[in-house]
């Protein structure tokens, strides 16, 4: 004690709380481990009866937090560990991921970019376990604008992004040399579209279902056009 004021180290216990630590001048402040009667835990620093600088939270739905604290409120750089095994390290305000960090899921999966409130928002890049990845605008979870997605087989897209999925204008390379450039809907050619072929020819039409069907023209090497159709991948003359 300082008079009437706790100064030092103690502990203080009520029906809402529990503190064990260091005390100034009646508020608890430097080093102390803060317990509430739901179950969460801090323990790290305080400044003027708050946590404050750096510590650790844990929480009693069995998230944990490792990092700065700001008047009470996690906020700065920091480590975030979810109970099902997710983790974000990166920036923070007022408790949610914010700005930029790596968020990296139990599934193997793994976020590098923005944050905001919380949600992958802004620029990143997202790698998947199956080897695949995705760079592309993000906006509230979900890839959304112009993106470059890499498959684990080596084809590459190029293009448009809608909903997280492979839709609009957009540009397909295949690992074989094979292109296709035109109009997609869920990462397979739909509408009109241009396929090139290998050998510098390329089959120019309206694609339904991907290669499934489409009908149009085989232009050639040397400029020659003739009518054609092309049904699962194979090109038929007509």
């Amino acid at each position: 004690m300082r008079g009437a004021a706790l100064h030092g180290k103690g502990e203080f216990i009520s029906k809402a709380f529990k503190y064990d630590g260091e005390f100034k001048e009646g508020l608890k402040h430097g080093q102390g481990a803060y317990t509430w009667d739901n179950g969460d835990r801090y323990a790290g620093d305080f400044v003027e009866d708050r946590p404050s600088g750096k510590g650790q939270y844990r929480f009693a739905s069995g998230d944990a937090y490792e990092g700065e604290v700001r008047g009470g409120v996690i906020m700065g750089r920091g480590r975030l560990t979810t109970k099902n095994g997710d983790t974000f390290e990166g920036s923070f305000i007022e408790v949610k991921p914010h700005g930029t960090g790596v968020y990296r899921f139990a599934s193997g999966d793994r976020y590098e970019g923005e944050m905001a409130a919380g949600r992958m928002h802004g620029t990143g890049r997202y790698f998947a376990k199956d080897g695949s990845r995705m760079d592309a605008p993000f906006v509230e979870g979900s890839p959304q604008g112009k993106g470059t997605y890499q498959f684990p087989n080596g084809d590459r897209y190029e293009g448009d992004i809608a909903g997280g999925a492979l839709t609009g204008q957009g540009a397909y390379f295949y690992a074989a040399g094979l292109k296709y450039e035109g109009e997609m809907a869920a990462g397979q050619p739909q509408g009109k579209g241009t396929f090139w072929f290998t050998d510098g020819s390329r089959f120019e039409g309206v694609f339904q279902d991907g290669l499934t069907r489409a009908k149009g023209e085989v232009v050639r090497a040397d400029g020659t056009r003739s009518p054609a159709e092309m049904v699962d991948g194979d090109v038929r003359l007509l």
